[in-house]
């Protein structure tokens, strides 16, 4: 059974820039750096810079949310196009075609605003149950346990 399966963590090269095809359809064309981590002596390995290709709504999504510098995991299938150039040679390129991805940055702590319980004034304490429309309350014992 053959299997194509690419798994990458790294961070963006470049800002990310939606395209379009003829017939309308949007895509990205982007590339993330993955490091290679260090040699026997302690020096860091150069970085691999990897093609990846987004179609869709998810294009969409990483040129809004992404940018240079950004961690991101991408998921997809190792992909090879043919094609000739101009004097009609074949050539070909290597790419990954992304499947699934999940941004790996967290947010600055700073830019945490907690949300409010609903009909609740700013600065108050939330004193209803967020669990109460759950059913009843039970309460376990350690007897109850069996550890």
């Amino acid at each position: 059974m053959d299997f194509n399966k690419v798994m990458l963590i790294g961070r963006l090269a470049k800002d990310i820039e939606l395209q379009s095809t003829d017939s309308g359809k949007q895509y990205a064309q982007f590339e993330i750096a993955v490091g290679n981590g260090k040699d026997s002596e302690g020096n860091e390995r150069p970085a691999d810079f990897i093609t990846c290709v987004i179609w869709d709504k998810g294009a969409e999504t990483l040129s809004v949310y992404l940018h240079k510098g950004d961690r991101v995991a991408i998921e997809g299938r190792y992909k090879t196009d043919k094609y000739q150039n101009d004097k009609g040679e074949n050539r070909y390129k290597h790419y990954v075609r992304v499947q699934n991805f999940e941004f790996l940055n967290s947010k600055p702590k700073d830019s945490f605003v907690p949300s409010e319980p609903d009909g609740q004034q700013s600065g108050q304490q939330a004193t209803q149950d967020p669990y109460a429309e759950f059913g009843e309350q039970i309460t376990i014992n350690d007897s109850d346990l069996p550890f």
